[in-house]
């Protein structure tokens, strides 16, 4: 048990083997903000308490597979569940606050549901394998954006993102220099981060 735990603003348990979050709802943490739980044993999360004051969720390197528990969060800003067992993200709409969100290193193809979070301004997709880019063209606050190693075969579809400060394309063969000469010709060269040979070709 936590002394005063309604006054916590800040709690990280990460490496602790923890299998779920049933222990928060034992305590008041009516002023937390910012909770860190990555690298446990986390699977299913049925519930969690309604946290009004959360702000900041790391979940990395969990086995989370299910997101529906998002709803009781409302007001989260920066979400971190890369490294999980994800599939489906039906429901991360939820949290329409997001401005950071990192969903690497899971098994996503469908990436439909991020186009309503219109407020992202950092988001990471790599390490999946989404069918298409084009829910990401609604998402014009975005600032950087990472698709390395996700199959990516154009980016022509990315060009409406008019604020990419970084743009991470490394590992996507299938991307010839062509297309990423369009990507730095729209975004610059200094935000394209991808194969050393086509920025060469392209002048960077």
């Amino acid at each position: 048990m936590l002394r005063a735990a309604n006054n916590v603003r800040r709690l990280e348990v990460n490496f602790n083997r923890l299998p779920n979050l049933s222990w928060l709802a034992t305590q008041d943490f009516a002023a937390l903000q910012i909770l860190s739980l990555a690298h446990n044993e986390i699977t299913g999360i049925a519930s969690v308490p309604r946290l009004a004051e959360l702000r900041e969720l790391d979940l990395r390197a969990n086995q989370v597979s299910d997101i529906q528990f998002l709803a009781s969060l409302p007001g989260l800003e920066m979400l971190d569940l890369g490294s999980n067992a994800i599939t489906d993200l039906t429901g991360i709409d939820t949290v329409g606050g997001l401005r950071r969100l990192f969903l690497d290193r899971n098994a996503i193809a469908d990436i439909g549901p991020l186009a309503g979070l219109d407020n992202l301004e950092v988001l990471d997709i790599a390490h999946n394998r989404p069918a298409s880019l084009e829910p990401l063209a609604s998402l014009t606050e975005l600032q950087r954006l990472d698709i390395e190693h996700t199959g990516s075969r154009e980016l022509d579809t990315l060009f409406p993102l008019g604020n990419i400060e970084e743009l991470r394309i490394g590992g996507n063969p299938g991307l010839d220099c062509a297309s990423i000469g369009r990507a730095i010709g729209e975004f610059g060269s200094v935000a394209v981060v991808a194969d050393t040979d086509c920025l060469a070709q392209a002048g960077r």
